[in-house]
């Protein structure tokens, strides 16, 4: 049976008054500088009461279907309720808890940029929504008995609202997919047409692991297909109540021979389900609960919270690098992604991911070793030739430049003309030493040569062989 629409608009009117009409647009409408963000609201709407449908089998796909005269959007969340009427008939911040992410708080009222009258069908509701906050009943329109319909009548004056919901839509992409957990498609289509179509596929890899592909089609476009690797962690209040996820998204490839790597991704922006406007100059996406502003395009970066969820990514960040270790995916490549140049990140948001990862690479072996393995910064070493890593091995390498105990060369990917940037934070921030045919002569003594066999000298001289202007010196030895 339907809600009593009258008793909530009456309670509206004493709430909001009679004027609200007029002061709508100013307050609630145009919030936005890009109107087309209801967009993401409507998904974050769709995305909520998916997770709110209990053993729910059927179809995990949000429809844009738009023509001159409306926009229809249409999921199979969980039916509308009293809280869900009362919640969208409202200007309160949201009826959501702090876990969900959309449930029809103030900004779905940025629809009202393109629409004076919304309408909602969905359960045993029909009813149109004027003045931003007055329910008033409808007839009911075609659609599937468990599916929820948003239509939204478009202004017939204003001439440039649907070339800019295409517009809005076709910025949507694959990844707008990436983060969400309940969705699993966006089709959108404009005068019956298929224009864009989005999927996602999520498969556990481990606990709070899981890999994200995510497939998107788009009209005269060729195929966007990416694989991810996502990382979690959750959040919690002070008082101990769950509030979501913080997460780290890992560019899966495949390189020339086939074997699967971690790429950086050229550009990064601060994901709060959907993206923001804040970049975060990282080869890799994080994700989070972060406080936003109320057109939620942008994160303020001293707030208490957000703070608190830089923190926790930063804890996640090294609970996915040790996982990357683990699955043979750690190596030179994947550490381009990360918070390396110190005066890029020195005052940022995301200063403590730089500091994190310092930390960690100077006590834990996460810098891969040539050979295979892994090492800390302190029992590292840089060479400058191959040739060098291949004389001196870890026991060799040891009793030379620390007197003893064993040192391992990180690997030869991580050089001057690969990975500059990564060899000069290893040299500058790390504080690794990088040794040279020239540091090595000296500390050849005696007793060091005397307790190596005759393979090993032969290899030396062969070494020196190569190195002309130090191979007078090598007789004195």
């Amino acid at each position: 049976m339907p809600i009593d629409y009258e008793a909530i608009h009456q309670h509206n009117v004493r709430r909001y008054g009679t004027d609200i009409g007029r002061i709508g647009p100013m307050l609630l409408a145009n919030r936005y500088d890009d109107r087309t963000h209801f967009i993401y609201e409507l998904l974050q709407n769709a995305e909520d009461a998916l997770s709110r449908r209990v053993d729910w089998s059927g179809s995990r796909a949000v429809c844009f279907d738009l023509n001159r005269q409306r926009l229809k959007v249409s999921h199979y969340g969980e039916p509308f309720d009293e809280d869900d009427v009362v919640g969208i008939c409202g200007i309160g911040e949201s009826t959501k808890d702090l876990t969900a992410i959309g449930r029809f708080g103030i900004g779905f009222k940025s629809v009202y940029a393109f629409s004076d009258r919304p309408e909602i069908h969905s359960g045993s509701e029909d009813f149109a929504i004027e003045s931003y906050v007055w329910p008033i009943a409808v007839n009911p329109v075609s659609r599937e008995e468990e599916e929820t319909v948003i239509l939204i009548p478009l202004k017939p004056d204003d001439c440039e609202g649907v070339a800019e919901i295409i517009n809005g839509l076709s910025r949507l992409g694959a990844s707008s997919l990436l983060f969400l957990r309940e969705i699993e498609e966006i089709r959108w289509c404009v005068d019956g047409v298929l224009k864009g179509n989005y999927l996602r596929q999520a498969v556990d890899r481990g606990p709070n692991i899981r890999a994200v592909t995510v497939v998107g089609q788009e009209d005269g476009e060729p195929e966007v297909y990416e694989e991810w690797l996502v990382c979690s962690r959750e959040v919690h209040a002070d008082d101990g109540q769950s509030v979501g996820y913080v997460e780290v998204a890992w560019s899966v490839a495949q390189d020339d021979d086939g074997n699967t790597t971690i790429r950086p991704v050229e550009r990064s922006r601060l994901v709060v389900y959907f993206p923001t406007v804040v970049e975060t100059d990282l080869g890799f996406v994080i994700q989070g609960p972060y406080r936003t502003t109320p057109s939620r395009d942008n994160v303020p970066p001293r707030d208490d919270w957000n703070q608190k969820c830089v923190q926790e990514t930063g804890t996640l960040l090294v609970e996915s690098l040790r996982w990357l270790r683990d699955e043979e995916l750690l190596n030179a490549t994947a550490l381009t992604c990360l918070p390396l140049d110190s005066g890029r990140f020195k005052g940022s948001m995301f200063q403590e991911l730089f500091e994190v990862t310092k930390d960690i690479f100077s006590q834990e072996n996460l810098l891969p070793a040539f050979g295979g393995g892994h090492v800390s910064a302190e029992d590292g070493r840089l060479a400058r030739t191959q040739e060098l890593r291949d004389l001196l091995g870890p026991t060799q390498l040891g009793a030379l430049d620390a007197g003893g105990g064993r040192l391992m060369w990180v690997d030869g990917q991580i050089s001057a003309d690969k990975t500059p940037l990564l060899r000069q934070y290893l040299i500058q921030v790390l504080r690794m030493k990088e040794l040279t045919p020239e540091a090595l002569l000296p500390r050849l003594s005696r007793e060091f040569l005397e307790g190596q066999d005759d393979h090993w000298i032969q290899g030396l001289y062969e070494f020196f062989g190569s190195q002309i202007a130090l191979l007078p010196r090598l007789g004195s030895l």
